[in-house]
């Protein structure tokens, strides 16, 4: 397997079937924003792993073998990976290590005329709507600054940002509450998403700023924006269609972790197939411990976690009282698990 060099990355486009939603993409192959592009071989590839900062996507022919087994030591066992085609489907184990991760839907909307005109009368008294500034963010002591700076660092650079990029965001005292920037842009086509303080939801604050953004590059000649998702986030889907996005296409992604943005974004019985899955897996694949466990307490099955949690104290295994509290924050005050820590606590001090 071989790494491209950006001034190569082109001869791989036509590799590219059915992944026009990934807009990142064709950011990275056409040098606006960074990523890394492997092949079978520089010569007329024939397969190609492109990674970039929103995804890892699989396309070309699927029956390299060689090929498959490199693209295994580069992913790691917990990376999302997109394929470009269903074929790549039945060699998922040749090029993951999870041989357990799942097939989950993203929805893809687009954006050609912004139905929220009115965006800017609704920020509320004492908050302020303001373009990102990456040079005033990283020098100031704002509340998740550096969670915006993080998603502006994507690009690569501060500049790489400010040349291409544009975010917006609202604050209030010295708080950013939620913000809005584009994640790539290519061909007047823009990526946007949307992040809010988990204090301040529920204020219509992510769909303002997302609307700041979305105008923004409209009026500077980005003719759509894309919009992407997970199937079950209820919240974002209902920003995007406040804002009048429209549902273009569906498409499969794999992950090795339940596919949410937020934790109601799946229901209990939802938590709790996952759980069963996780548990199942556990028989070949150790590493799922914990994320069987925590599961189990989003489901809300505080006897499953114990019954886990034992069989890992019965071989040996210890931790801290405290560091295990803080594991399960939504047990903190169920009077069985409360029993339970002082047990570990009592044997384990």
């Amino acid at each position: 397997m071989l790494k491209l060099k950006e001034n190569n990355y082109h001869i791989i486009k036509n590799l590219i079937k059915n992944s026009s939603q990934d807009l990142s993409i064709f950011s990275v192959i056409n040098g606006i924003m960074p990523g890394e592009i492997f092949v079978d071989r520089d010569d007329n590839p024939t397969s190609v792993l492109i990674q970039t900062s929103e995804c890892n996507l699989l396309a070309g022919s699927p029956n390299n073998e060689k090929f498959n087994s490199k693209v295994k030591e580069e992913l790691d066992f917990w990376d999302d990976l997109i394929l470009d085609t269903d074929e790549w489907e039945t060699k998922l184990s040749e090029v993951h290590q999870n041989k357990f991760i799942r097939k989950y839907k993203r929805r893809h909307y687009v954006l050609n005329n912004l139905k929220y005109p009115d965006y800017k009368q609704n920020v509320k008294e004492g908050f302020s709507l303001e373009k990102v500034d990456p040079s005033y963010i990283s020098k100031c002591n704002l509340k998740n600054s550096e969670k915006v700076m993080d998603w502006a660092n994507n690009w690569g650079s501060i500049d790489n940002f400010s040349k291409y990029g544009v975010g917006f965001m609202i604050r209030n005292d010295d708080t950013i509450v939620s913000w809005s920037l584009t994640d790539c842009v290519y061909d007047k086509r823009a990526a946007i998403g949307i992040h809010c303080d988990s204090n301040y939801r529920k204020n219509g604050f992510g769909a303002i700023a997302a609307a700041a953004t979305a105008d923004y590059c409209l009026c500077n000649g980005i003719t759509e924006i894309d919009w992407l998702c997970v199937d079950t986030n209820v919240g974002s889907i209902a920003i995007a269609e406040k804002l009048g996005f429209v549902r273009k296409n569906d498409y499969y992604a794999f992950t090795s972790y339940p596919p949410i943005e937020n934790e109601n974004d799946l229901t209990l019985e939802q938590w709790e197939e996952w759980a069963l899955f996780y548990e199942k897996a556990l028989e070949e694949e150790p590493r799922l411990f914990w994320d069987c466990a925590i599961c189990w307490m989003k489901a809300n099955n505080v006897n499953s976690v114990i019954k886990l949690l034992n069989e890992k104290v019965e071989s040996g295994w210890k931790c801290t009282v405290d560091e295990l509290s803080k594991l399960f924050p939504n047990f903190r005050n169920n009077p069985k698990w409360i029993e339970y820590l002082n047990h570990l606590k009592a044997i384990w001090e």
